[in-house]
């Protein structure tokens, strides 16, 4: 199609001309109807007719619309998993996990299932600015890549600690929080807000916490991560606790698809974002 358009604006202009030696011929044979050329003069405006409709016929199939690209099936299987999870039909989104991947995940996380699952993102509350494209494919198809960036806003308890990552380190040695003991502090009122914690359980969120990268004590996502991480205690909800806050981020994932029995899933990356960023100030513009 892209090869005949240029010749779209050529063709156009003949129709033009023969056209209007056509109604040319046509009035011509008429004046002349008692002229012996008239015979050939009404034979000859037939004639360009005929080649003024082809013309136009030829306008007409150009001007038919291509039928529209089927949808990639990689790509619809990853736009249907996190439509799942914002409708919060957690159970969809799962099935649509590869099980190679589901083994590759328990490797690291022995614990992970879908009950952990729906856990991760039971605090997800909105996706906005999908970007979906495919990167490449192994030559027999049965494998799809894509690159993956969305913006995601998730309701999380309050962390003080995060709300003030943008603090000076002045503000930092003032609030006394440079200090392991008082890090914890935070740390554990922040939880005792909306936890009541066991008697027992204290020490074992210190050792929880003194083998976490202090980067990820200021991220917003402190106390769900430990709710879910430390399986030895049980944290219940107090019936009182302040409210949620959003936290708007940016994420970008490479997502590999693998083919299984006749449906496309998601085989890797879910796990492993290439990269997060943060909104700082409002949140991202709707789609």
């Amino acid at each position: 199609m892209d090869a005949i358009m240029p010749y779209f604006g050529i063709l156009l202009y003949i129709l033009l001309a023969t056209s209007a030696a056509t109604l040319i011929l046509f009035i011509l044979a008429i004046v002349f109807q008692k002229h012996p050329l008239a015979r050939r003069i009404d034979s000859l405006g037939k004639l360009i007719g005929a080649v003024t409709s082809l013309g136009g016929l030829m306008i007409s199939l150009i001007n038919i619309s291509t039928p529209p690209v089927p949808d990639d099936e990689g790509a619809s299987t990853i736009k249907a998993f996190y439509i799942a999870i914002q409708r919060r039909k957690f159970n969809e989104a799962y099935n649509l996990i590869h099980d190679a991947c589901i083994d590759e995940i328990k490797k690291n996380n022995p614990i992970f299932d879908q009950k952990h699952f729906m856990a991760d993102y039971a605090t997800t509350a909105e996706y906005r600015n999908f970007k979906i494209t495919r990167v490449n494919s192994l030559e027999d198809n049965k494998i799809l890549n894509y690159a993956l960036s969305f913006d995601v806003k998730d309701m999380l308890p309050r962390s003080r600690i995060y709300q003030l990552r943008n603090a000076t380190l002045k503000d930092w040695v003032a609030a006394g929080i440079i200090n392991k003991e008082s890090l914890f502090s935070f740390i554990l009122e922040d939880i005792k807000e909306y936890y009541d914690i066991p008697q027992d359980a204290e020490p074992i969120i210190r050792e929880y916490l003194s083998k976490r990268r202090f980067e990820t004590l200021l991220g917003p996502e402190v106390l769900p991560q430990l709710q879910r991480n430390i399986q030895s205690i049980e944290l219940k909800k107090r019936v009182e606790t302040p409210p949620l806050y959003p936290v708007w981020r940016h994420f970008l994932l490479h997502l590999q698809l693998l083919e299984d029995n006749g449906q496309w899933k998601i085989r890797q990356g879910i796990e492993d974002p290439t990269a997060i960023a943060e909104y700082l100030l409002s949140a991202p513009p709707s789609d």
